[in-house]
């Protein structure tokens, strides 16, 4: 029954991420008001037109951004990042375990993290990517909007990650 659950509350999500990225009173299609940005052949996502991605310095993994003047998406990508393990724990943090790409994931969200977002958080944790040498890549996303009507945008692009073919 959860898992039922948990498809009709990820549907709902897209739903409203559909609806968001709509002209609201228009009738334009959801391709005029969303572009798939692909970051470096590792994966593409879905997100609202004006959503920029910027590559940053990495120690040990693949990170960066994608801005828009609404949010900011921050990503790790590598064996090394953040695994979210203690927001699970955090009675303020609400934890949905979904699918992305075929992947087993997590999605957390509650208040912000960091002294420079004043909203809501967002955090994806993708735990194995992929494995190399029986090591998996993970995917850290996090997120903040002022907020939290704003979440399901989030979410939404979350939702649509899919990642290359190895």
């Amino acid at each position: 029954m959860q898992k039922a659950g948990t498809k009709i509350f990820g549907r709902i999500c897209f739903a409203l991420f559909i609806w968001m990225l709509s002209d609201i009173g228009g009738d334009r299609a959801l391709a005029a008001n969303a572009v798939t940005l692909n970051a470096e052949n590792k994966f593409t996502l879905t997100a609202p037109k004006g959503t920029k991605f910027i590559r940053e310095q990495g120690v040990d993994s693949f990170v960066g951004k994608f801005t828009h003047p609404e949010f900011e998406i921050g990503f790790d990508y590598g064996w090394y990042s953040y695994s979210g393990s203690e927001l699970t724990q955090d009675s303020r943090y609400t934890t949905r375990n979904v699918t992305i790409d075929r992947r087993p994931a997590a999605i957390i969200t509650g208040p912000s993290r960091e002294q420079s977002c004043k909203g809501q958080y967002a955090g994806l944790f993708i735990p194995a990517v992929s494995m190399a040498d029986g090591d998996p890549t993970r995917l850290y996303m996090r997120a903040c909007v002022y907020d939290a009507e704003r979440l399901p945008v989030l979410i939404g692009i979350f939702e649509s990650l899919r990642f290359k073919k190895p």
